[in-house]
């Protein structure tokens, strides 16, 4: 790594690990608080060597102590606070020996040092170590003016009594009044956060009692999935068993074909049962068992076999009873007249480029009689086809029968 990628990552503000967002913000505000002082205690300090300042020394002080805390804080994010009172701490103590000890010359630029340092603990620290601050600060001034403040040498000027007495109590009844807005900030500030917090976990509270209502009524719906579709089996049972009874043939097709209807109605809601959605249901799985249980039906004798293939993954559990039905009309008409011994059956569902859904059957079979456009099943298709708004063509063609369906209300 190079040295300004160093210098770079030196001065980059890290990730603090934590979910507070004022504590987030008070980090980011000391570490950059803390790379403008770098910046201008460095400037001051380049122009005190090159002008023999007094102070020179005491601003290289600061400022390694800055450069060091900057890199521990990086180190250490959490501990940031500790850092931010160490640093304001030890400069305090400077400030407090030059105003106090080495008082040669006039001390007014310490105040508005002090002052920062009032801000910077009460932003990061908070009320308690802005108000240690302040009445450290005042206590030290109140001694600098009283006692100090006319020793300077070189300095020389005439006061009434009492003046700079008067001077001090208004120096510190100012540091008081920087440290009362600042409680009030902090206080506003800790109401509306208090507000927030409030409400975050009254809405978190209601979200968990929403989450156990909507699991609560999943598994009723489920159940109750379950329950129609149990039914719908013993309906599909009873006639079962009643067209075991019917000898002409054509009375019991018909039992057998109302069987399937009834059979691809309830798969729907089998399919839901076993699904984590209660509004879709996985297409190619519903069709690739709807096909198989209509072929078992049947009692296929032969080599007949089929593929499904949907890029449409999931549909919608009300329109999917319709496409069910059309597949059913569909596919029980090729068993019954379109093979011999064997076939295939294909079913191949897309979406089109204008939005519509497209379903495309075939079979390579030969019918041995057309289909009969009157019958109750093609029927069947035409209203679901008008409810779908859609629309489809047979063709007959010597490799087979092909049917072309597009549905535009079914998404």
């Amino acid at each position: 790594m190079s040295i300004r990628e160093n210098i770079v990552n030196y001065f980059r503000t890290p990730q603090i690990l934590t979910d507070d967002p004022q504590e987030e913000a008070r980090f980011i505000f000391a570490w950059r608080l803390n790379i403008f002082f770098i910046a201008t205690v460095f400037i001051l300090t380049f122009l005190s060597f090159v002008f023999d300042y007094s102070y020179k020394f005491y601003f290289l002080i600061v400022l390694s102590i800055l450069l060091i805390s900057r890199g521990l804080t990086r180190e250490h994010d959490k501990h940031y606070k500790l850092m931010v009172n160490l640093v304001s701490f030890i400069i305090s103590v400077i400030i407090f020996y030059t105003v106090l000890i080495k008082h040669n010359d006039l001390s007014f630029l310490e105040i508005f040092w002090m002052i920062v340092i009032i801000l910077t603990t009460h932003f990061v620290l908070g009320i308690k170590w802005g108000r240690f601050y302040i009445l450290l600060t005042s206590i030290v001034y109140f001694l600098y003016f009283n006692f100090f403040f006319l020793d300077t040498e070189g300095f020389k000027i005439i006061l009434q009594p009492h003046t700079l007495f008067i001077y001090t109590i208004e120096f510190i009844i100012t540091l008081f009044l920087i440290g009362f807005i600042m409680y009030n900030y902090e206080t506003l500030n800790e109401k509306i956060i208090s507000k927030y917090t409030d409400a975050f976990y009254e809405l978190k509270d209601e979200k968990i009692v929403v989450e156990k209502q909507n699991q609560e009524k999943a598994i009723l719906l489920q159940e109750i999935h379950h329950r129609v579709k149990n039914n719908f089996q013993i309906i599909v049972s009873l006639l079962r068993m009643q067209s075991n009874t019917i000898e002409d043939e054509e009375t019991r097709d018909s039992f057998q074909q109302a069987i399937n209807r009834i059979a691809t109605m309830s798969l729907v809601h089998q399919k839901l049962y076993e699904s984590t959605s209660l509004a879709e249901v996985n297409l190619n799985e519903y069709l690739e068992k709807l096909v198989h249980e209509i072929m078992n039906s049947y009692s296929v004798q032969g080599n007949i076999t089929y593929s499904v293939h949907s890029e449409i993954e999931n549909f919608d559990s009300e329109k999917i009873v319709m496409l069910g039905l059309i597949i059913n009309e569909l596919v029980s008409n090729s068993l019954k007249y379109a093979f011999k011994g064997e076939g295939n059956i294909n079913i191949h569902i897309f979406r089109s480029e204008e939005g519509s859904v497209q379903l495309n059957y075939s079979d390579n079979g030969k019918w041995l009689k057309k289909p009969n456009n009157q019958a109750f099943g093609i029927k069947l298709i035409d209203i679901f086809i008008e409810q779908l708004d859609g629309t489809y063509e047979r063709m007959i063609k010597e490799n087979g029968t092909f049917y072309y369906f597009k549905l535009r209300n079914i998404i």
